[in-house]
């Protein structure tokens, strides 16, 4: 009977451990290391200069390469950069070309709607009506006058200030030329009479002494009587205004009609 204890025998080779390929790298790498740890001990100081100096000539190509291409780097960036701020101006310039010209609508409309205001809400002085004084004849040291009365009304929303009534009658063939040479006096600031909108203001024109005969011709109407004047005035908003009037009197007795 066989003894079980013995090791069975197989006859198989034995397989040795193989290196692996990266312990055979890092045999290289080691080798190669010591090999030139092992030249550079033995190499003269003539050639380790040399071998220094190629060194360093490689490293300062390396960093003026690379300090190269950072310049071009930045150049573009610069470049784009420049362009957008050149872009960005171009708007800017032009939102700002529009904010003015919105500006400038803005505040020509705020005028035109200030005038129109003005305009809406002012006084405005006229002259309504003419007739024959109540007793259209009168005496003074220089002779006679026939006399007219001018009656001027507000037909505005607001009140006139500093009233003149400038007023004047006259009649013959060179009534026309009178009347346009007539010039009224200036007239700056506010003062006199306040004219509101009810009610009416009034005042007497009168001639150049006038003879007997001219008289009685001017009284039935057959010599036309001219009442011409201006109304001056300002506003509530301290503008200036004047209105002209001029009415003759028809053939009518004592009624006068405007031109």
């Amino acid at each position: 009977m066989k003894n079980t204890n013995e090791p069975a025998g197989t006859g198989a080779p034995v397989v040795q451990p193989r290196n692996t390929w990266r312990i055979r790298l890092i045999r290289y790498v080691k080798r190669k290391i010591d090999e030139r740890a092992a030249k550079k001990q033995k190499e003269p100081p003539t050639d380790r200069a040399a071998r220094v100096s190629a060194n360093a000539t490689v490293w300062i190509a390396f960093f003026t390469f690379a300090s190269v291409a950072v310049s071009v780097g930045t150049f573009l960036i610069l470049r784009s950069q420049l362009k957008e701020m050149h872009d960005g101006g171009v708007d800017t310039h032009n939102l700002a070309d529009a904010a003015k010209s919105t500006a400038i609508t803005a505040e020509n409309t705020l005028k035109s709607s200030e005038k129109s205001f003005r305009q809406e809400e002012r006084a405005y002085l006229w002259a309504t009506s003419f007739n024959m004084s109540d007793g259209p004849i009168i005496t003074d040291p220089k002779g006679t006058h026939i006399c007219a009365d001018v009656h001027i009304v507000n037909s505005g929303k607001t009140p006139a200030n500093g009233v003149h009534l400038w007023r004047h009658a006259t009649y013959g063939p060179n009534a026309e030329r009178t009347i346009r040479a007539f010039r009224p006096p200036e007239y700056l600031t506010p003062s006199g009479d306040m004219l509101g909108t009810t009610g009416d203001k009034w005042g007497t024109a009168f001639t150049d002494p006038v003879d007997k005969a001219t008289e009685k011709a001017l009284l039935d109407g057959s010599i036309p009587l001219y009442v011409y004047g201006v109304v001056q005035y300002f506003d509530i908003f301290g503008d200036y205004h004047e209105t002209g009037f001029c009415s003759p009197q028809s053939t009518q007795k004592h009624a006068f009609h405007r031109l």
